[in-house]
C-alpha cells in the first residue's frame, strides 16, 4: 500500500538507527494493510511479530520519535493551504482488562486503568484530514486518584488542562506564518488561559464554550448577551454522526456579537489581565423536537461582521467531529485497546504507531468523498489496483481507476452493498475491506508467480510446482 496524502513514508525518523527506521516503516505498512487484527496476524510471521514487539520495547523508541517524521510531513502539507483547522481533543485508551500490564494510570474510575492521549489533527477547510500535528500521552499517578476537588486550587500549568495550551502554543510555533491556523476545540478547551494565550494575526481559536463567563455590558453573561440579539439568519450545515446515526444536514438559526470577557473572580486582583475581546455565536435548531437537538455556543478570535462570517465559523466548527472519527478508527478499527503488551511504555509506543495507521485509513476514506476523481495510485499500489480490477471490473473495463472507484471496491470487500442510495462507504467498511484486500493481493501474487513458473515449463507434470493427484 502506498503512503496516504502523498507522503513519502517513514524512512526518515529520529531514532539515529537505520534498522529502527526501516522497521518502523515496515510495521506501519503492515498495520495499515491489516488494521483490525492482532500483531501476529498483521505481520503474518512469527519472526516479524517478534521484531515488532522488540521495536516497541526498544529504549530508543518513544511516541514522539515515532510521530516525528509524520508530523514534519504534515507541517509541509499544511504549508500549501491558506487556512487549516487544527482540531484537538483528548481520549483515553482503556486497558483495564489487561490485568498484568504495569505502570498504567487511573482513568474515570478507581478500577479503570489506561493511558490518556491528547491529539491535534490538521483538517482542510473542506474536511480532508491532512495529518497529525501534535500528540501527548500520559498516565495519571494512582496516588492522585480522589483529589479531583483540589484542581481548582492549582494553576493551569499544574493541571491536565495545560495540554490544551501546550498543543496550541507548539503548533503555532511550528507553523509560524505558513498559513492561517484555527484551533478548534470542544467544551473541555474552555480555559481562560487558553482564551487569553498570545497568538499572532494568522492564529485563531474556535471553541464551544462550557462556562457562561462574565462580560462587559448590561447582560453581564455571554448567553444572556446572545439571547438579547435578534436571529441574524438561517443556513444548513452537515453535522457528524451520533452513535449509529449517519451524518445529517440540519438548518441552524444563528445569533452573533462581539463580547469583552472579564477575567475570572480569582484573577480580578491581577491588574495585568485585561478583558478578552471575542466573537460569541449561538447556532441552534429551532424547529426540531429532538431532545438532542443542536445548540452550540461558540467563542472565536475570528471577527464576524456579517451572517456569512458566522456561517463560515459554524461550518468550521462542524468539522470538529472528524477527530472523534479518528479516535473511532484508533480504538475500533485498529483495536488498540486489545493489545497485550506488558508495560504502559510499550503500549504508548504501539498507540503512536497505530495513530499513523488510523490517519491513513481516515485520509483515504475522506479523499474519496472530497476529491473522488484523484488517481487511485495516490493511495494504492499497482498490484492492489490490479487485484481489485480482477475482482470487480470484469465487464465495464474501466480505463482510469479513481480514488472513489477504488474505495467503493475496497468497501465491497468489507461488506458495503454499493447501492445507489447508500452514498459513499464509511470508515468501518473501509478498514474491513483493507484486510480483505491484502488477502486478495496475496492470493493474486501467489497465482501470478505460480503461473510465471508454469509458463516457463516445457515438459510434463514433473516440473509443476504443485503435485497433481488422481
Amino acid at each position: 500500500m502506498l503512503q496516504s496524502g502523498g507522503k513519502t513514508g517513514c524512512n526518515v525518523s529520529n531514532f539515529g538507527d537505520t534498522r529502527l527506521e526501516k522497521r518502523m516503516g515496515k510495521i506501519i505498512e503492515q498495520m495499515t494493510e491489516k488494521p483490525s487484527v492482532s500483531v501476529p496476524q498483521a505481520t503474518s510471521d512469527m519472526h516479524q511479530a517478534k521484531a515488532c514487539y522488540r521495536f516497541w520495547d526498544n529504549a530508543k523508541v518513544t511516541p514522539d520519535r515515532i510521530l516525528k517524521h509524520h508530523i514534519d510531513e504534515t507541517r509541509d502539507i499544511v504549508s500549501h493551504h491558506r487556512t487549516i483547522l487544527a482540531v484537538q481533543d483528548t481520549t483515553e485508551l482503556d486497558f483495564s482488562s489487561h490485568k498484568s500490564a504495569r505502570n498504567l494510570g487511573y482513568l474515570e474510575s478507581e478500577k479503570q486503568r489506561g493511558i490518556k492521549v491528547h491529539t491535534s489533527i490538521a483538517i482542510s477547510t473542506d474536511g480532508l484530514p491532512l495529518g497529525v500535528l501534535w500528540q501527548c500521552q500520559w498516565t495519571r499517578p494512582l496516588e492522585e486518584y480522589g483529589k479531583k476537588q483540589q484542581r481548582k486550587q492549582k494553576a493551569t500549568q499544574d493541571k491536565e488542562s495545560q495540554r490544551w495550551l501546550d498543543c496550541h502554543n507548539e503548533i503555532n510555533a511550528m507553523l509560524g506564518d505558513n498559513c492561517t491556523v484555527i484551533h478548534v476545540c470542544d467544551r473541555e478547551g474552555d480555559i481562560f488561559d487558553y482564551l487569553a494565550a498570545p497568538r499572532s494575526g494568522n492564529q485563531h481559536i474556535l471553541l464551544r464554550f462550557a462556562q457562561d463567563r462574565c462580560v462587559e455590558g448590561e447582560e453581564h453573561r455571554i448567553k444572556a448577551a446572545l439571547e438579547a440579539q435578534p436571529v441574524s439568519g438561517k443556513f444548513q450545515v452537515t453535522v457528524g454522526r451520533r452513535g449509529l446515526e449517519h451524518p445529517r444536514k440540519v438548518e441552524l438559526s444563528v445569533k452573533y456579537l462581539t463580547v469583552n470577557i472579564l477575567p475570572p473572580t480569582s484573577r480580578k486582583k491581577d491588574s495585568s489581565i485585561a478583558p478578552i475581546t471575542l466573537t460569541a455565536i449561538k447556532a441552534y435548531e429551532e424547529s426540531s423536537d429532538d431532545e438532542d437537538k443542536i445548540e452550540w455556543y461558540l467563542l472565536t478570535t475570528l471577527p464576524a461582521t456579517s451572517i456569512e462570517d458566522a456561517q463560515l465559523y459554524v461550518q468550521y466548527y462542524s468539522k470538529r467531529w472528524l477527530i472523534e472519527r479518528y479516535h473511532f478508527i484508533l480504538k475500533s478499527g485498529c483495536q488498540v485497546e486489545t493489545l497485550q503488551l506488558e508495560t504502559a511504555e510499550r503500549l504508548e509506543n504501539a498507540a503512536a504507531t497505530y495513530c499513523i495507521t488510523a490517519y491513513r485509513i481516515m485520509y483515504m476514506t475522506y479523499l474519496a468523498r472530497i476529491k473522488p476523481e484523484e488517481d487511485a495510485r495516490v493511495i494504492l499500489s499497482e498490484d492492489e489496483i490490479t487485484a481489485l480490477r480482477l475482482k470487480f471490473d470484469t465487464k465495464e473495463k474501466i480505463q482510469f481507476v479513481t480514488v472513489s472507484i477504488a474505495i467503493i471496491w475496497i468497501s465491497r470487500l468489507g461488506g458495503f452493498l454499493a447501492r445507489k442510495s447508500d452514498g459513499m462507504p464509511g470508515l468501518k467498511t473501509v478498514w474491513r475491506g483493507l484486510l480483505a484486500l491484502e488477502y486478495l493481493v496475496e492470493g493474486f501474487m501467489i497465482a501470478r508467480n505460480s503461473f510465471t513458473k508454469l509458463s516457463k515449463n516445457d515438459s510434463g507434470s514433473a516440473s509443476y510446482p504443485y503435485q497433481t493427484y488422481g
